[in-house]
This record gives C-alpha cells, sequence and structure tokens, in this order.
C-alpha cells in the first residue's frame, strides 16, 4: 500500500473516535482499547465505517479547537490544512459528539443526533434550521428526538438529498405528506421515517431511489396504493407495516425486481385480493409479513421456492454494508450497519437484532385464507415461525410440518381443520409455542413429550379431541373413578397376575411331557433309565467312600 493510509471511525455511546492506522513493513497492527460493539438501535444504525484513501490523504477531524484571534476567526481549524466553513462551525461546536467531517471539503458528512436519555444533543418540538446548511451530509440520525417541525425538515430533505446515505428521522412526531422531492437522490441507502404521523399516498420518488437498501415506513397513516418500486432493485427491506394501505398486493413484488430482498413487510394494512403466486419469486425472502389484511384464496404451493428458508444461515446470506464512492476519486467509504426488523413474534411486535439472518418467519394470520395448507411447506426445513391463524383454512394438518425442525413457533388456531394431529408434529424438538385451538381436530392427541408438555389451552375448542393433557378421556381409555387408585391398581394385577400363572402352567406342563410322557410310553425306555440311575447312585456312592477314606490316612499320618 506504500504510503497509503488507512482510517476507522468507530461510533460509541459517549464520543466518536478517529483511529489512524499506519502502515508499518507493509503491516497494519491492530489498535487497542477500542470498543468492540458500536452503538446501535431501532431497525439499523451505521456502526463502523472504514476510509480507504490513495495516498496523501489526511485524515479527518479528531479534535475541536475554538477559533483564535488570527486570520482564521470564524473558522474551525483542525489538526489538518482543511477546516470546516463558518456555518458550519456552530453545528459542529453544539454537537460535539456523533460528528464526522470531510477532511477534504471541510464539510460534515455524519451527524448522530439521536436522543440519549444521559445526552441529548438535539431535543424537539422546532427542528433546527442550521442543519439546513449541511449540504455534505452522508449520515444524518435524528431518531426519537420529539420533532414535529415538518416544514424545515421537508426543506432540508430536498436540500440536502444528493448527499445523503444514511436517514433515520423515525420516532418523531413529523405529520402530513412526506415531501414528494427524492428524485435524484442516486446516493442513499437507508431510509426509515417509522414511527411517526404522516399521511396520505407515500411519494411516488421514493421509486427512483435506485440504490435504497432499507426503506422502513412502518406506523405511520400513509393512504392510497404502494407506488411502484421496481427500480429500487437493490432493496433488501421494505416495510410498510401498520398503515392504511389499499389495493392488491402490487404485481412489481417479483424475484427478478428485488434479487436481494430479504424482509417483506406489509402487516397492518387494507391491502386485499387473492394471495399472488409471484411472491413465491423471492428466493432469498427471510421474513414475509401479510398478516392483518383482508388477503383471501388458497396457500400458493410454490412456497419451496424460497430457498433461503431451506438451508441454514451462511455468511453469503447477510447484506450489511456498502460502499460510497467519492466522486472523481478513487477513494470509497465501507458503511456497516445492524440489521433490526421488526416482527410480531409470540402475541408481542418486536425488533430483532438479527445480523447473521437466523430469523425464518411466515406470518399470513388473520386475514381470509381458504383451502389446504401446502404439503410443499414441509421443504422450509429451516423456518423458525409459522403462524396461519385467524383464517378459513380447512382440511387436514399436513404430516409435512413435522419436517419443519428448526420451528420453534406454530399457530394454527382459530381456523377449520379437521381430523387428527399429525404424529409427526411430537418430532419437531425446538418447538417451544404451539396453538391448534378453536377448530374441528378429533382423535387422540399423538403421545410425545413436545405434545403434552403443553397446557390444555392450546388444544381447547376442538370438541372431539381426547387424550392427555386434555381431562376428556378417549374411548379406548378407562376414567378413573374418585377414590378407587387402589381398587384399579388391584386389578390391573391380578390382570398380570392371571397371564402368569397361565403361561407358568403350560410350560410346566409342556416340560413334564416332554421329560416324562416317554418313560410312561415306552417300556424299554423306562428301563434303561432306572438302570442309568442305579449306575449312577453307585458311582456316586463309591466315589463318597473312597475320598472320605482317603481324607481318614491323610489325617492320621
Amino acid at each position: 500500500m506504500g504510503r497509503e493510509r488507512q482510517e476507522g471511525i468507530f461510533a460509541s455511546k459517549k464520543r466518536t473516535w478517529n483511529v489512524k492506522l499506519p502502515p508499518k513493513n507493509g503491516r497494519k497492527k491492530a489498535v487497542k482499547g477500542m470498543p468492540r460493539r458500536p452503538m446501535t438501535r431501532r431497525v439499523m444504525k451505521a456502526a463502523r465505517t472504514f476510509v480507504v484513501e490513495p495516498p496523501n490523504w489526511r485524515h479527518v477531524a479528531d479534535k475541536i479547537n475554538r477559533p483564535s484571534n488570527d486570520s482564521q476567526v470564524g473558522i474551525l481549524r483542525t489538526n489538518g490544512s482543511k477546516s470546516c466553513i463558518e456555518k458550519e462551525r456552530e453545528a459542529l461546536l453544539e454537537m460535539e459528539k456523533g460528528l464526522v467531517d470531510d477532511n477534504q471539503t471541510g464539510h460534515v458528512v455524519k451527524l448522530d443526533l439521536r436522543a440519549r436519555d444521559y445526552d441529548k444533543p438535539l431535543k424537539g418540538p422546532s427542528f433546527p434550521k442550521w442543519l439546513q446548511t449541511q449540504k455534505a451530509l452522508s449520515s444524518l440520525d435524528v431518531s426519537d428526538a420529539g420533532i414535529s417541525d415538518t416544514a424545515t425538515m421537508a426543506s432540508f430533505l430536498c436540500s440536502a438529498k444528493k448527499s445523503l446515505t444514511f436517514l433515520d428521522m423515525s420516532s418523531n412526531h413529523f405529520k402530513g405528506q412526506l415531501p414528494d422531492c427524492l428524485n435524484g437522490s442516486n446516493s442513499i441507502r437507508i431510509i426509515d421515517f417509522s414511527n411517526n404521523k404522516f399521511s396520505e399516498n407515500i411519494p411516488t420518488s421514493m421509486g427512483s431511489l435506485l440504490l435504497v437498501r432499507h426503506l422502513i415506513l412502518r406506523n405511520n397513516h400513509f393512504t392510497g396504493q404502494l407506488p411502484s418500486l421496481k427500480n429500487c432493485t437493490d432493496l433488501v427491506m421494505l416495510d410498510v407495516g401498520r398503515n392504511e394501505l389499499a389495493g392488491p398486493i402490487p404485481s412489481w413484488i417479483l424475484g427478478s425486481n428485488f434479487p436481494k430482498s430479504q424482509v417483506l413487510s406489509l402487516t397492518m394494512n387494507n391491502f386485499h385480493g387473492s394471495l399472488p403466486s409471484h411472491l413465491c419469486h423471492l428466493s432469498t425472502i427471510q421474513i414475509l409479513d401479510l398478516s392483518m389484511n383482508n388477503l383471501f384464496g388458497h396457500i400458493p404451493k410454490c412456497l419451496q421456492n424460497f430457498t433461503t428458508m431451506t438451508h441454514k444461515p451462511s455468511i453469503y446470506d447477510t447484506i450489511n454494508q456498502f460502499f460510497i464512492f467519492k466522486n472523481n476519486s478513487p477513494s470509497y467509504w465501507i458503511v456497516e450497519y445492524d440489521f433490526y426488523p421488526t416482527v410480531r413474534w409470540k402475541g408481542k411486535e418486536l425488533s430483532f437484532k438479527d445480523n447473521k439472518r437466523l430469523l425464518r418467519l411466515i406470518d399470513l394470520s388473520e386475514n381470509q385464507l381458504s383451502d389446504k395448507i401446502p404439503e410443499e411447506i414441509g421443504s422450509l426445513s429451516e423456518l423458525v415461525s409459522l403462524d396461519l391463524s385467524n383464517n378459513n383454512l380447512s382440511g387436514e394438518i399436513p404430516w409435512e410440518l413435522g419436517k419443519l425442525h428448526a420451528l420453534d413457533f406454530l399457530d394454527l388456531s382459530t381456523n377449520r381443520f379437521s381430523g387428527k394431529i399429525p404424529s409427526s408434529l411430537s418430532q419437531i424438538d425446538r418447538l417451544a409455542v404451539l396453538n391448534l385451538s378453536h377448530n374441528n381436530l378429533s382423535g387422540k392427541i399423538p403421545l410425545g413429550t413436545q405434545l403434552q408438555g403443553f397446557n390444555a389451552s392450546v388444544y381447547e375448542g376442538n370438541p372431539y379431541l381426547c387424550g392427555s393433557p386434555l381431562e376428556r378421556l378417549c374411548p379406548d381409555e378407562n376414567r378413573k373413578p374418585e377414590g378407587s387408585f387402589t381398587i384399579e391398581k388391584h386389578d390391573d394385577d391380578s390382570i398380570f397376575s392371571q397371564g402368569f400363572y397361565i403361561s407358568m402352567g403350560l410350560g410346566f406342563a409342556t416340560g413334564f411331557w416332554a421329560i416324562f410322557g416317554p418313560l410312561l410310553l415306552f417300556p424299554t425306555w423306562r428301563h434303561a433309565c432306572f438302570i442309568f440311575l442305579h449306575n449312577l447312585c453307585d458311582k456316586i456312592f463309591v466315589l463318597t467312600v473312597t475320598n472320605i477314606s482317603r481324607c481318614r490316612r491323610f489325617f492320621e499320618k
């Protein structure tokens, strides 16, 4: 690498480190004392940024100095030859923590202004107007700051759209329409406007974000149809859950349009129509949440096309970084972030840190789906959670569900399933939550520690179901009357004794006639037997007398 230098910028809870790693003898030494884990929260946060620069590039500011009385009065100086412009100086002095600037241009490129319990660099309801002067920001986090100044935010967004790569304005109080000015934003990768009060339609300019990877608009009041995003071919996560979107599931959600898609969440909207089969072409999908809509029809049989759910997670499934190339320069930024999908897990809405992509989930609950569960679902061997509750599904529970050995959560409650519970379910060792209540299941609950270990409420609402752990016994089982435990035990012993004595009598009779029968029937055999016994007795007598005499002579000597 010659004189080429590397820099690592680590964001922690208290401050930002700018670490210079000069090469020595062609090798780079590890830096001790640095925090192992960066500060992360919510859906995803920029964790570390590594800068790889050509020779003679100076590292970014690591210390903020007050302006002196020389010719640089009014300019924030750094430890390099470049400096930040005057309009940004107040921002840097006020927001010292969570700040990174570009030493070549003097512009602030990263601001972390999210609210913290111990340090609140930015607090609403107003959106700071000085932030509009930051024309070269690449990363901005103002989540959970209590801001409600939508007009100023919109003005800033439209002016800084060309430089931003990471934007998190979640958990504030923005309302009204989201500004439709993102055309030409060719650098932005991550957008998070979740947990606000935006309304009206989602801007159509979202479809022009060619490099966007995470688009999170969850928990707002967006209405209308979902605008076309078919040009966003790098999309990894699309989360528009908890809104008021309507219409059928868009036909442009295809595997050919989204070859990297891993999370699709349309939960708690007003989508209607049949469950389209083109969703099966999302071969890389890992979290599919279409719950709480008005979908009807059958579940497609092509679910085995979700190939990522058929094999164990690998490093090739993780997409947690992206590269930012500078204009007219071979240098680039490597931005790593944490992956936080929000799903409904065991009745609660939770955000999981899932950098290793361990969570594989399908949630189609609370719709109007009908017909049978396709047997092909058994090929998804690495599926962790399956929720098909509160639909109109019918038929028998397929035996192939027992092949889902990684299943931890299974909810088939409030449907119209009939027939017996397949015994294969008792083979799922990892099954921690099961709910088969309120169906038309019948027969005996299969024996096995997995199924008998659940509470009886798991099987309630099935009037023809019997066996442990239910109090309802099956017809082939004897009910134990109260206070008669001793009598039942005595009856069981009498049954056992009767069989034992019968077998013993048959064995004795067989052995007796096998030995003594020929002696009684054949005189020659009887005569030979008596001669043999007589001679045997004589030999024993002679041996005994001889041995006794020998012993006497031995002791007399």
